[in-house]
């Protein structure tokens, strides 16, 4: 009899506790727990390797937002323009005189999401030389503060985001190439700088036309530029015309492509009329041919 007692409180302890269980199993809520997904680091590309005169264009593509993104060149700070949501861009100038060594570049922004650093090696490129007879007149020619500081304006004030549409840049005016970029000019025997634009031939007069979108920032004359029009395209980069004979344009004025800013000329500092032309990245004189416009 105690026999059966125990069995029958075991099987009725047993009841309740499976009751008891399926009663919390009905009643509990089913918790997700969200797999949080991993973004991936942003992926910079840019070339290794560059000749002097040359333009470098870095890219960025990314699935995080940045925040103010930059990347560091020589101590100097050149942002990364907004393409769209998940490319960022900028363009490194590199000079003719610049040093051919290794080169460190940090890529970095305020969220520090951004945080690579890439390396560019600098090539040595030939230059000929360029001797120059000046007549007294014009050897004679000084530049005012005014002007040095007006050309110095308009190399270096360029906007981030780009106005330009696409690359290659139209050419400004049609004609022979007489001077290229990066000769070693001299003035009269005398070692003067490197020739920081391209010189076409052409007719007194014939029409200039601005390579790409932009905003005009300088459209003045002075003592060795002569007629001078320099247009900002954004993203760091900045066109610039002298010697023009007629100026058709006022600073703040927004170009397009193909208008017309000017006219060749032989102002200022010229042995005759031809069209010296330019292009700036980041404040640095570069070679429009090897990269912004076609020959």
């Amino acid at each position: 009899m105690k026999h059966l007692i125990r069995l029958l409180i075991c099987l009725f302890l047993i009841l309740m506790l499976f009751a008891g269980v399926k009663g919390y199993a009905g009643t509990s809520e089913t918790v997700i727990i969200p797999v949080q997904s991993i973004d991936k680091a942003p992926c910079v590309t840019m070339q290794t390797s560059a000749y002097q005169g040359d333009t470098v264009e870095a890219t960025v593509n990314t699935d995080v937002d940045l925040k103010n993104p930059i990347l560091t060149f020589k101590g100097k700070k050149i942002k990364l323009a907004c393409i769209d949501k998940k490319t960022y861009r900028a363009y490194i100038g590199i000079n003719a005189w610049e040093k051919t060594e290794k080169y460190e570049i940090k890529f970095s922004d305020d969220t520090e999401k951004l945080s690579q650093t890439k390396f560019l090696t600098v090539v040595t490129k030939k230059f000929p030389n360029q001797y120059i007879k000046l007549s007294p007149s014009k050897s004679a020619l000084e530049p005012t503060k005014f002007e040095l500081a007006q050309v110095q304006k308009g190399k270096t004030s360029c906007s981030c985001a780009p106005h330009y549409g696409s690359v290659p840049f139209i050419s400004p005016v049609p004609g022979e190439i007489v001077s290229v970029y990066g000769l070693n000019r001299y003035y009269n025997g005398k070692i003067g700088s490197y020739h920081k634009g391209v010189d076409i031939a052409a007719n007194e007069g014939a029409p200039v036309k601005v390579v790409a979108d932009g905003i005009v920032t300088v459209a003045d004359t002075f003592n060795i530029h002569g007629g001078t029009i320099a247009v900002d395209h954004g993203n760091g980069i900045t066109s610039m015309y002298l010697h023009l004979s007629k100026i058709c344009a006022k600073p703040g004025q927004t170009v397009k492509a193909g208008n017309i800013i000017g006219n060749v000329g032989s102002t200022g500092i010229s042995t005759g009329p031809h069209l010296h032309w330019g292009i700036y990245v980041n404040g640095e004189s570069v070679d429009p041919y090897t990269f912004w416009v076609r020959k």
